[in-house]
């Protein structure tokens, strides 16, 4: 099962049906982001929906993780899902509101020096790289964008990934995680 984890300002929680209007919210996103034709938001309900049903029941076999991630305000802005695909290996995937991306923190120059030179989208995923390494013992990560965002590869880039050529790829090996999590 998915745990619940605590960063410093934000709690990463397991996906529940509740959350479905906001992932549809991400997808949608995506789509408009990535010049596809665009699909009316009962399609992605109905997809974001399926994907919470689908993480929740890989969660039983150990195979899939998945965190709705909640600012202190207690209002959801993104989602992670951590894919275990081999003993010591996972991919990482996540979604962040718009608004995330379009904070201050990112038009500033992208890092909040004043939280320990750490952003939201960091420290969230900073949360799941250190819990996952400490629980599961995985070593290796993988995080695949859905398309180029410079954000994006920048938080992965502070945490210690690096990007994979070209592509859209990024991987680290044993991590420097530090510590994120403040409650597991």
């Amino acid at each position: 099962m998915t745990p619940a984890l605590l960063t410093h300002r934000l709690l990463l929680r397991p996906l529940e049906h509740e959350d479905v209007a906001v992932m549809a919210t991400l997808y949608q996103h995506i789509e408009r982001a990535t010049g596809l034709s665009a699909k009316p938001l009962n399609f992605w309900l109905l997809h974001a929906s399926a994907m919470i049903l689908m993480i929740r029941a890989a969660e039983q076999g150990g195979m899939d993780y998945g965190w709705a991630i909640e600012n202190e305000a207690g209002e959801v802005i993104g989602q992670i899902t951590l894919r275990h695909k081999q003993p010591d290996a996972a991919e990482l995937r996540f979604l962040m509101l718009p608004k995330i991306w379009e904070s201050e923190i990112w038009r500033s120059g992208i890092w909040d020096q004043q939280n320990g030179g750490t952003d939201l989208v960091v420290e969230a995923l900073g949360g799941v790289l250190e819990w996952a390494q400490r629980f599961l013992g995985i070593s290796t990560f993988v995080a695949k964008l859905h398309m180029p965002h410079g954000p994006s590869g920048d938080s992965l880039t502070h945490l210690g990934f690096t990007q994979k050529g070209l592509t859209t790829s990024y991987v680290i090996e044993r991590p420097r995680i530090g510590t994120h999590i403040t409650a597991a």
